[in-house]
């Protein structure tokens, strides 16, 4: 069975021609590639892990204060048994929170785009929060050009199309299962509605891909290195 590539996206500058067409052929058969040597300190992933851990372990109520009802669950968080991947019989076992881009309130996006919410509990969250989300969208954009001139694109075709987009930074929590009653899927099987997904190393196995075979794929990634998949876009 084949195996998911890793690449070494420094290659995107050195050896630009090779990068894009790995790229490109890992899309073509995975719609998921890992990428190396992205840039983003580990440091600052693991500070921005910090304040995440430091909300999901508040107390339940508290959590939910920052639940926004009827919003869909676009910024703020958004508690376990509320999202249920499509065609599944559970709902995911999960909670989660989300960062959206920080625009003006006078910005013509601010009606489809919501202001951010950030807890005053957690000292830092807003800065390491936003931190790690600036850099995970700096990253993507890098990705987006390689991928415009796969396609036969100008490198830059996507930038003026997504420099206002609507991108959301997702911190997911997958409590341990500790009942039997409950099924071990903590998200199920999706394909993603977005355009791209960029995925910080897990601090779990978990993570399987479906090949074009209709195979199962595990692809636990090193902490180094960050999966960038396609979405339905």
């Amino acid at each position: 069975m084949s195996q998911i590539p890793t690449l070494d996206i420094t290659r995107f500058d050195s050896d630009r021609d090779a990068f894009v067409a790995e790229l490109g052929a890992a899309y073509r058969q995975w719609g998921f590639a890992g990428i190396r040597n992205h840039g983003i300190p580990q440091a600052d992933i693991d500070g921005a892990y910090d304040v995440f851990k430091a909300f999901f372990a508040l107390p339940d109520e508290t959590k939910r204060k920052y639940h926004v009802a009827g919003s869909g669950g676009a910024r703020g968080y958004t508690p376990f048994g509320v999202e249920t991947a499509k065609g599944s019989k559970h709902f995911d076992l999960k909670e989660f929170w989300h960062i959206g881009r920080e625009i003006a309130d006078d910005s013509k996006y601010r009606d489809v785009m919501a202001p951010n919410l950030w807890p005053s509990e957690v000292e830092g969250f807003r800065e390491r929060g936003y931190g790690l989300y600036q850099a995970l969208d700096n990253l993507g954009s890098r990705v987006l050009s390689a991928l415009a001139l796969h396609i036969g694109l100008p490198e830059h075709f996507f930038a003026d199309k997504t420099n206002f987009g609507n991108s959301i930074l997702r911190p997911i929590h997958y409590p341990p299962i500790t009942t039997d009653d409950i099924p071990n899927v903590r998200a199920g099987a999706h394909g993603d509605i977005n355009f791209i997904t960029l995925l910080v190393g897990a601090s779990a196995a978990g993570l399987e891909v479906q090949s074009h075979d209709g195979d199962w794929v595990p692809f636990t990634s090193d902490a180094d290195t960050i999966v960038v998949n396609i979405g339905d876009m």
